[in-house]
């Protein structure tokens, strides 16, 4: 079963790739690449940026110690240190309906956007498995995903004790 969602989701990102391809958009593709290196891939993803590309297929981010792969980052008229343009994300999720994990999700990569153009994107994107899109204002979650960012590093941080577990031997 979930190796049949997981084809599912990679067919759904397929095909919107497919439809904005189609609409003969300019869409860089950056990735991990064969080497896997985080660190090229998200300058390539930088340099695409800097470059003015439409859309960005699977754009490399990384912010601090964490790192994610956004689906889709997508040009918009709107300045910033890149020029005349920023990007906003745009993430596919076969889902019917968006989910709060979404949100989340998408915080991180447009903090992470935000720290490559100097600007903070105001909207993102699930491209659901309806086609629809569905906006996230970041400005209204952005707050909780920076307190649940923080606790989670807080939690990892702390001994064992402290966050109820016990070591067995």
């Amino acid at each position: 079963y979930i190796d049949l969602i997981a084809r599912k989701g990679a067919e759904h990102e397929a095909a919107f790739l497919e439809a904005l391809r189609s609409e003969i958009h300019d869409v860089v593709e950056v990735g991990f690449g064969q080497s896997r290196d985080l660190s090229a891939a998200a300058e390539a993803t930088a340099g695409a940026m800097r470059s003015g590309a439409k859309y960005i297929y699977q754009a490399v981010l990384l912010s601090g110690e964490w790192h994610g792969l956004a689906d889709f980052l997508e040009r918009i008229e709107r300045p910033s240190a890149l020029g005349k343009w920023s990007y906003q994300v745009l993430d596919t999720k076969l889902a019917r309906h968006p989910r709060p994990e979404h949100a989340l999700q998408l915080c991180f990569y447009s903090h992470a956007v935000a720290e490559i153009q100097q600007t903070a994107p105001e909207m993102a994107y699930v491209v659901l498995g309806t086609r629809d899109r569905f906006g996230i204002r970041l400005a209204n979650v952005s707050a909780y995903f920076r307190r649940l960012q923080s606790r989670f590093l807080e939690a990892i941080a702390a001994p064992a004790e402290q966050v109820g577990l016990r070591h067995t031997a």
